[in-house]
């Protein structure tokens, strides 16, 4: 800069008619020089005093620098080619927006100007058309305009580290002094409530309450929020009980700004999982450290060279929803290979004697069950063909009683030609809480009782067995070019795909020591067990036989043949 405005200076000064002498056009050089100087340090001065009417979002664009940092901790696959902004952020019209991003990507701080607007009706000078002071960009009307006062809700994980130490001093620093009482934090802040009013004389705008991740759920009530801000991620119970209070609210709207330092937790199915799928009312944007101007690279090496792993390096530099412990199937799983449209797989010839084309010749059934009395029983129909070829027609999941649950795989089961039915081997025992029931035996019973119903194996490396067929099924084989496992795209089995995609190993607390756990967190994915049931089993395919009846021939007859 000083280079450039010293060649400006020197041509005005050449070009001035009157005979200056070398002293004099010095002293006018530092003279303006000075009066510039001057001038940044009181733009400065007013920005520092104003950061929410002189806000810049961040674009994204970065230095060739910082992408040379960029590529020195990540993969080349692994760096972004195009850098999500604040500005991305902002200008988005979705109702639920997901900002993931790593340190100082600046996306509390964007969370933070979302809800001053939404409570004041103001813009930033770059949003505001009307300001003649800079307008760049125009955000959705529905962020600031209003026909009441407008009601946010900001949620940190904890009160003391995060509202208390983060939060309250940024608002407090954001703040705009002209809308707040006497343009003073002190009577505008009602401490009773937790809660920040804006006013524009005597009317009232709207306002900001703040509340903790970690209260009790009931404390969450009280009249429909229009914004709701969660500073990095909750516990998923206080998200739903939030979005629970929020559905009479006219275009209410969420935000969670975190860093997903819990890896693929229920954010990333809830949130991120129906993003990917084109949920209409969910935006997703990844904030890239190094994207924030004010960034350190200094203070992000020191962060980076602290990190033990490769995974925890992608998390906290670009916001990558990580596998802590490690997925089970990694990149094994491709959701364009091995999810595949739905086909027929019972009889469609409807004949006593089924014609070589109809699919009950072609497909042979086998069912994975995990029944249960205190949650949803669940099961898994799947089928070989010739090849052996491994299909996932369709999953089941209900909270239904035995008899429902026989009549339900009753119907299910209609025109399939099935080989057996496989239970999770806890099944075949007493439930004292249900006087003595045994679920498989109940299964077993008429009417409608399960196909060849029989119980899983149970052994040390049970597990690991059947999750070792599920890999070498997932292969793509060198010659065929495709696998030998495939899931029928059915709204039944999302779950299934999703945990395909999520599923994480289970670990010690000291591997370092210990080394790996071989073992993983199968808890809550109870259709994946009911598939495994299937695979630990030698499978093959067989052909269908009929068994006519034999016409009656009286003795004599058969004599003679």
């Amino acid at each position: 800069m000083d280079v450039k405005l010293d060649k400006r200076i020197q041509r005005k000064l050449e070009k001035d008619p009157r005979i200056l002498t070398p002293d004099e056009k010095a002293q006018a050089k530092a003279e303006l020089l000075a009066a510039l100087a001057e001038m940044e340090r009181l733009n400065k001065q007013y920005r520092d005093s104003n950061p929410f009417w002189c806000y810049e979002p961040i674009t994204g664009d970065i230095s060739i620098e910082k992408r040379e940092f960029l590529h020195k901790w990540l993969k080349p696959d692994d760096v972004p080619q195009k850098l999500d902004g604040s500005l991305n952020f902002h200008l988005s019209d979705k109702k639920i927006r997901l900002a993931s991003g790593g340190n100082q990507s600046s996306k509390s701080y964007s969370a933070a100007v979302e809800a001053i607007i939404k409570a004041t009706g103001k813009l930033p000078y770059c949003f505001d058309e009307t300001s003649g002071k800079g307008f760049k960009w125009k955000i959705p009307e529905k962020r600031w305009k209003r026909d009441r006062p407008q009601h946010v809700r900001i949620i940190g994980f904890d009160w003391e580290n995060d509202v208390v130490k983060n939060l309250l001093p940024k608002f407090r620093q954001l703040a705009p002094r002209e809308l707040l009482v006497d343009g003073s934090w002190e009577k505008s802040w009602v401490a009773g409530e937790s809660t920040l009013y804006f006013r524009e004389g005597r009317e009232l705008l709207g306002t900001i309450e703040f509340m903790s991740n970690k209260q009790d759920l009931a404390s969450f009530g009280g009249p429909p929020r229009d914004l709701v801000v969660f500073d990095e991620e909750p516990y998923q119970e206080v998200y739903k009980e939030n979005l629970m209070r929020m559905v009479t609210a006219k275009d209410f709207e969420v935000i969670m700004a975190m860093t997903p330092v819990n890896g693929i937790s229920w954010t990333y199915d809830e949130i991120y999982s129906k993003f990917l799928t084109g949920d209409e009312n969910i935006d997703y944007f990844q904030f890239v450290s190094v994207a924030n101007p004010h960034a350190s690279v200094d203070s992000l090496n020191q962060i980076l060279k602290g990190l033990g792993s490769y995974e925890e390096i992608k998390m906290r530099l670009i916001g990558e929803f990580i596998s802590l412990s490690g997925l089970v199937y990694g990149n094994l799983f491709r959701k364009d290979i091995h999810v595949i449209s739905p086909f027929e797989t019972g009889c469609t010839c409807g004949q006593q004697v089924h014609q070589p084309e109809c699919p009950f010749e072609k497909y042979l059934g086998f069912l994975g069950v995990d029944p249960h009395m205190v949650k949803d029983s669940c099961s898994a129909l799947c089928f070989l063909d010739r090849e052996e070829n491994f299909y996932v027609d369709t999953c089941y999941k209900k909270p239904a009683d035995v008899e429902e649950m026989r009549r339900d795989h009753a119907e299910m089961l209609k025109g399939k030609r099935m080989g057996w039915s496989i239970f999770d081997p806890s099944s075949d025992s007493t439930i004292t809480a249900f006087s003595g029931l045994n679920i498989f035996k109940l299964c077993t019973k008429s009417p409608n009782p399960f196909f060849r119903a029989r119980k899983g194996e149970k052994y040390q490396g049970s597990i690991a067995a059947g999750v070792q067929t599920f890999k070498d099924r997932l292969k793509v084989n060198e010659q065929s070019k495709r696998p030998r496992f495939f899931i029928m795209d059915r709204p039944e089995n999302q779950l299934l795909i999703k945990t395909m995609r999520t599923l994480q190993r289970d670990t010690f607390q000291n591997e370092d020591i210990r080394g790996m756990k071989d073992k993983i967190q199968e808890g809550i994915h109870d259709h994946h067990a009911c598939v495994r049931y299937i695979l630990q089993n030698r499978l093959r395919w067989y052909p269908h036989t009929v068994n006519l009846p034999q016409p009656y021939m009286t003795d004599e007859e058969a004599m003679l043949v």
